[in-house]
């Protein structure tokens, strides 16, 4: 920001830092409306249950389905099925998830966590695979 003087300068910052703040800090008031309304609505809240236990059962379903890819295969996948949510932490070194990215286009960051949301019916096997020979390159690495 360009101001007249250094004052100035030091108080815009101070305005902009300040509504930062409250922006990062404060949920907005817009979602916490919607929850208030779908909740109140019989029907909406239904609909939304039923959805969400669409949703539980997509996600342990991937879940399965993954692990059952990659069970036999070196290292252990238990943690797979064991772990609920979104998200999952796979045991792969920071190098082995390197080399997902570079050599299988599968992007997740070096603590090996994936989104099970981001599996489907349609690339489960492939990224399976391509954990598989990750994995199979680090064992050959060490012989």
């Amino acid at each position: 920001m360009i101001c007249k003087s250094d004052t100035i300068a030091a108080n815009v910052y101070d305005q902009l830092r300040c509504l930062i703040r409250w922006e990062i800090s404060s949920s907005p008031l817009y979602g916490s409306r919607i929850v208030t309304s779908i909740i109140r609505d019989t029907q909406l809240k239904q609909t939304w249950s039923d959805e969400l236990s669409i949703m539980r059962d997509r996600l342990r379903s991937n879940r399965l389905q993954l692990h059952e890819a990659l069970k036999g295969n070196p290292g252990s996948w238990d943690v797979i099925i064991k772990t609920k949510g979104l998200f999952c932490c796979l045991p792969l070194s920071p190098r082995q998830c390197k080399q997902l990215r570079d050599e299988h286009h599968i992007y997740l960051p070096d603590n090996g966590r994936i989104n099970i949301s981001g599996l489907n019916s349609s690339n489960i096997d492939r990224v399976a695979s391509a954990i598989v020979a990750v994995m199979q390159d680090t064992n050959r690495a060490h012989l």
